[in-house]
């Protein structure tokens, strides 16, 4: 354990910097341990290390390392998580990946990238389903993409089922990484439905917003540093499938908005998330330790 070893590490003059990617909530007995784990060790994690790097300040002070950022708040830096720019950049919906998908010219393409497994059971997607639901009716046609794979899958697919709006939705399972920036510029709007702390940052929102795409994301700490609402994209109600409905809406019936939006997360990509910026800030704090 860290805390363990850190006397022998300061003692050879070594510097310990920890990574605190996320709180871990959990259900059942996993959120038992999980709690324990927060209210005995965790602090002493904290303690026992010179330097902790969050994703955002607004996630950190917001999660359960919150009360030890307010007492020692030069121990914690901020250095969010990253993407290769020259990789996921703006590019034409790919012909062959259309067609593969069956998608025609003009339908409206909303896109989910993440974990269908239960560990990432807070990826909210049961919510994303239901608010397309509700757009059913919409003016324009449109369908949802959901890349990842998982044991939830099947789950998610008897939903679509349930509400008549499975020919809607594609399901591609895996997608190789090479192929992710293709699927991002496939689509009109990047959705990340998150309920719970379990999501502290949201990197599918970066890498949609590298490819000059629109976002939504629910209004979580830590998500919401990523979203500037209005400017790159909309913040939803957390589990409100209403109010995600509207959001993803009015992207997909304004097209001027969302290429707007788009251009705005491009540009923040290349101000403050693209790796070279990052790996610049991470050398800076290393070598100043």
């Amino acid at each position: 354990m860290i805390w363990l070893n850190s006397r022998k590490f300061k003692k050879k003059g070594i510097k310990i910097i920890l990574h605190y990617h996320m709180d871990v909530v959990g259900s059942g007995i996993l959120k038992l341990g999980f709690s324990i784990h927060k209210t005995l060790i965790l602090s002493q994690i904290i303690k026992s290390v010179d330097k902790v790097i969050v994703t955002s300040m607004d996630y950190g002070k917001n999660s359960n390392i919150a009360n030890l950022i307010k007492k020692n708040s030069d121990k914690f830096i901020e250095v969010p998580n990253g993407v290769d720019s020259k990789n996921f950049k703006p590019e034409p919906k790919n012909p062959a990946f259309l067609a593969k998908h069956q998608i025609g010219q003009g339908e409206k393409v909303v896109l989910f990238v993440g974990g269908l497994d239960k560990a990432h059971y807070f990826k909210g997607i049961e919510y994303l389903i239901e608010a397309m639901n509700r757009l059913r009716d919409a003016e324009y046609s449109w369908r949802l993409i959901i890349v990842g794979e998982g044991e939830l899958k099947k789950d998610y697919q008897d939903l679509a089922s349930q509400l008549r709006i499975q020919s809607k939705i594609i399901f591609t399972g895996y997608v190789p990484n090479n192929d992710l920036p293709t699927y991002y510029n496939l689509a009109d709007v990047v959705v990340l439905p998150s309920v719970d702390k379990s999501e502290a940052f949201g990197l599918t929102l970066v890498e949609g917003m590298s490819c000059a795409k629109a976002v939504v994301a629910s209004d979580l700490a830590g998500v919401r540093s990523v979203v500037d609402n209005e400017t790159n994209g909309l913040l939803a109600k957390i589990k409100n499938v209403d109010d995600l409905a509207t959001k993803i809406n009015y992207i997909l019936a304004n097209s001027e908005v969302a290429k707007e939006f788009g251009k705005a997360g491009r540009q923040k990509v290349e101000q403050k998330y693209d790796w070279v910026i990052i790996a610049k800030q991470l050398d800076g704090l290393y070598k100043g330790m």
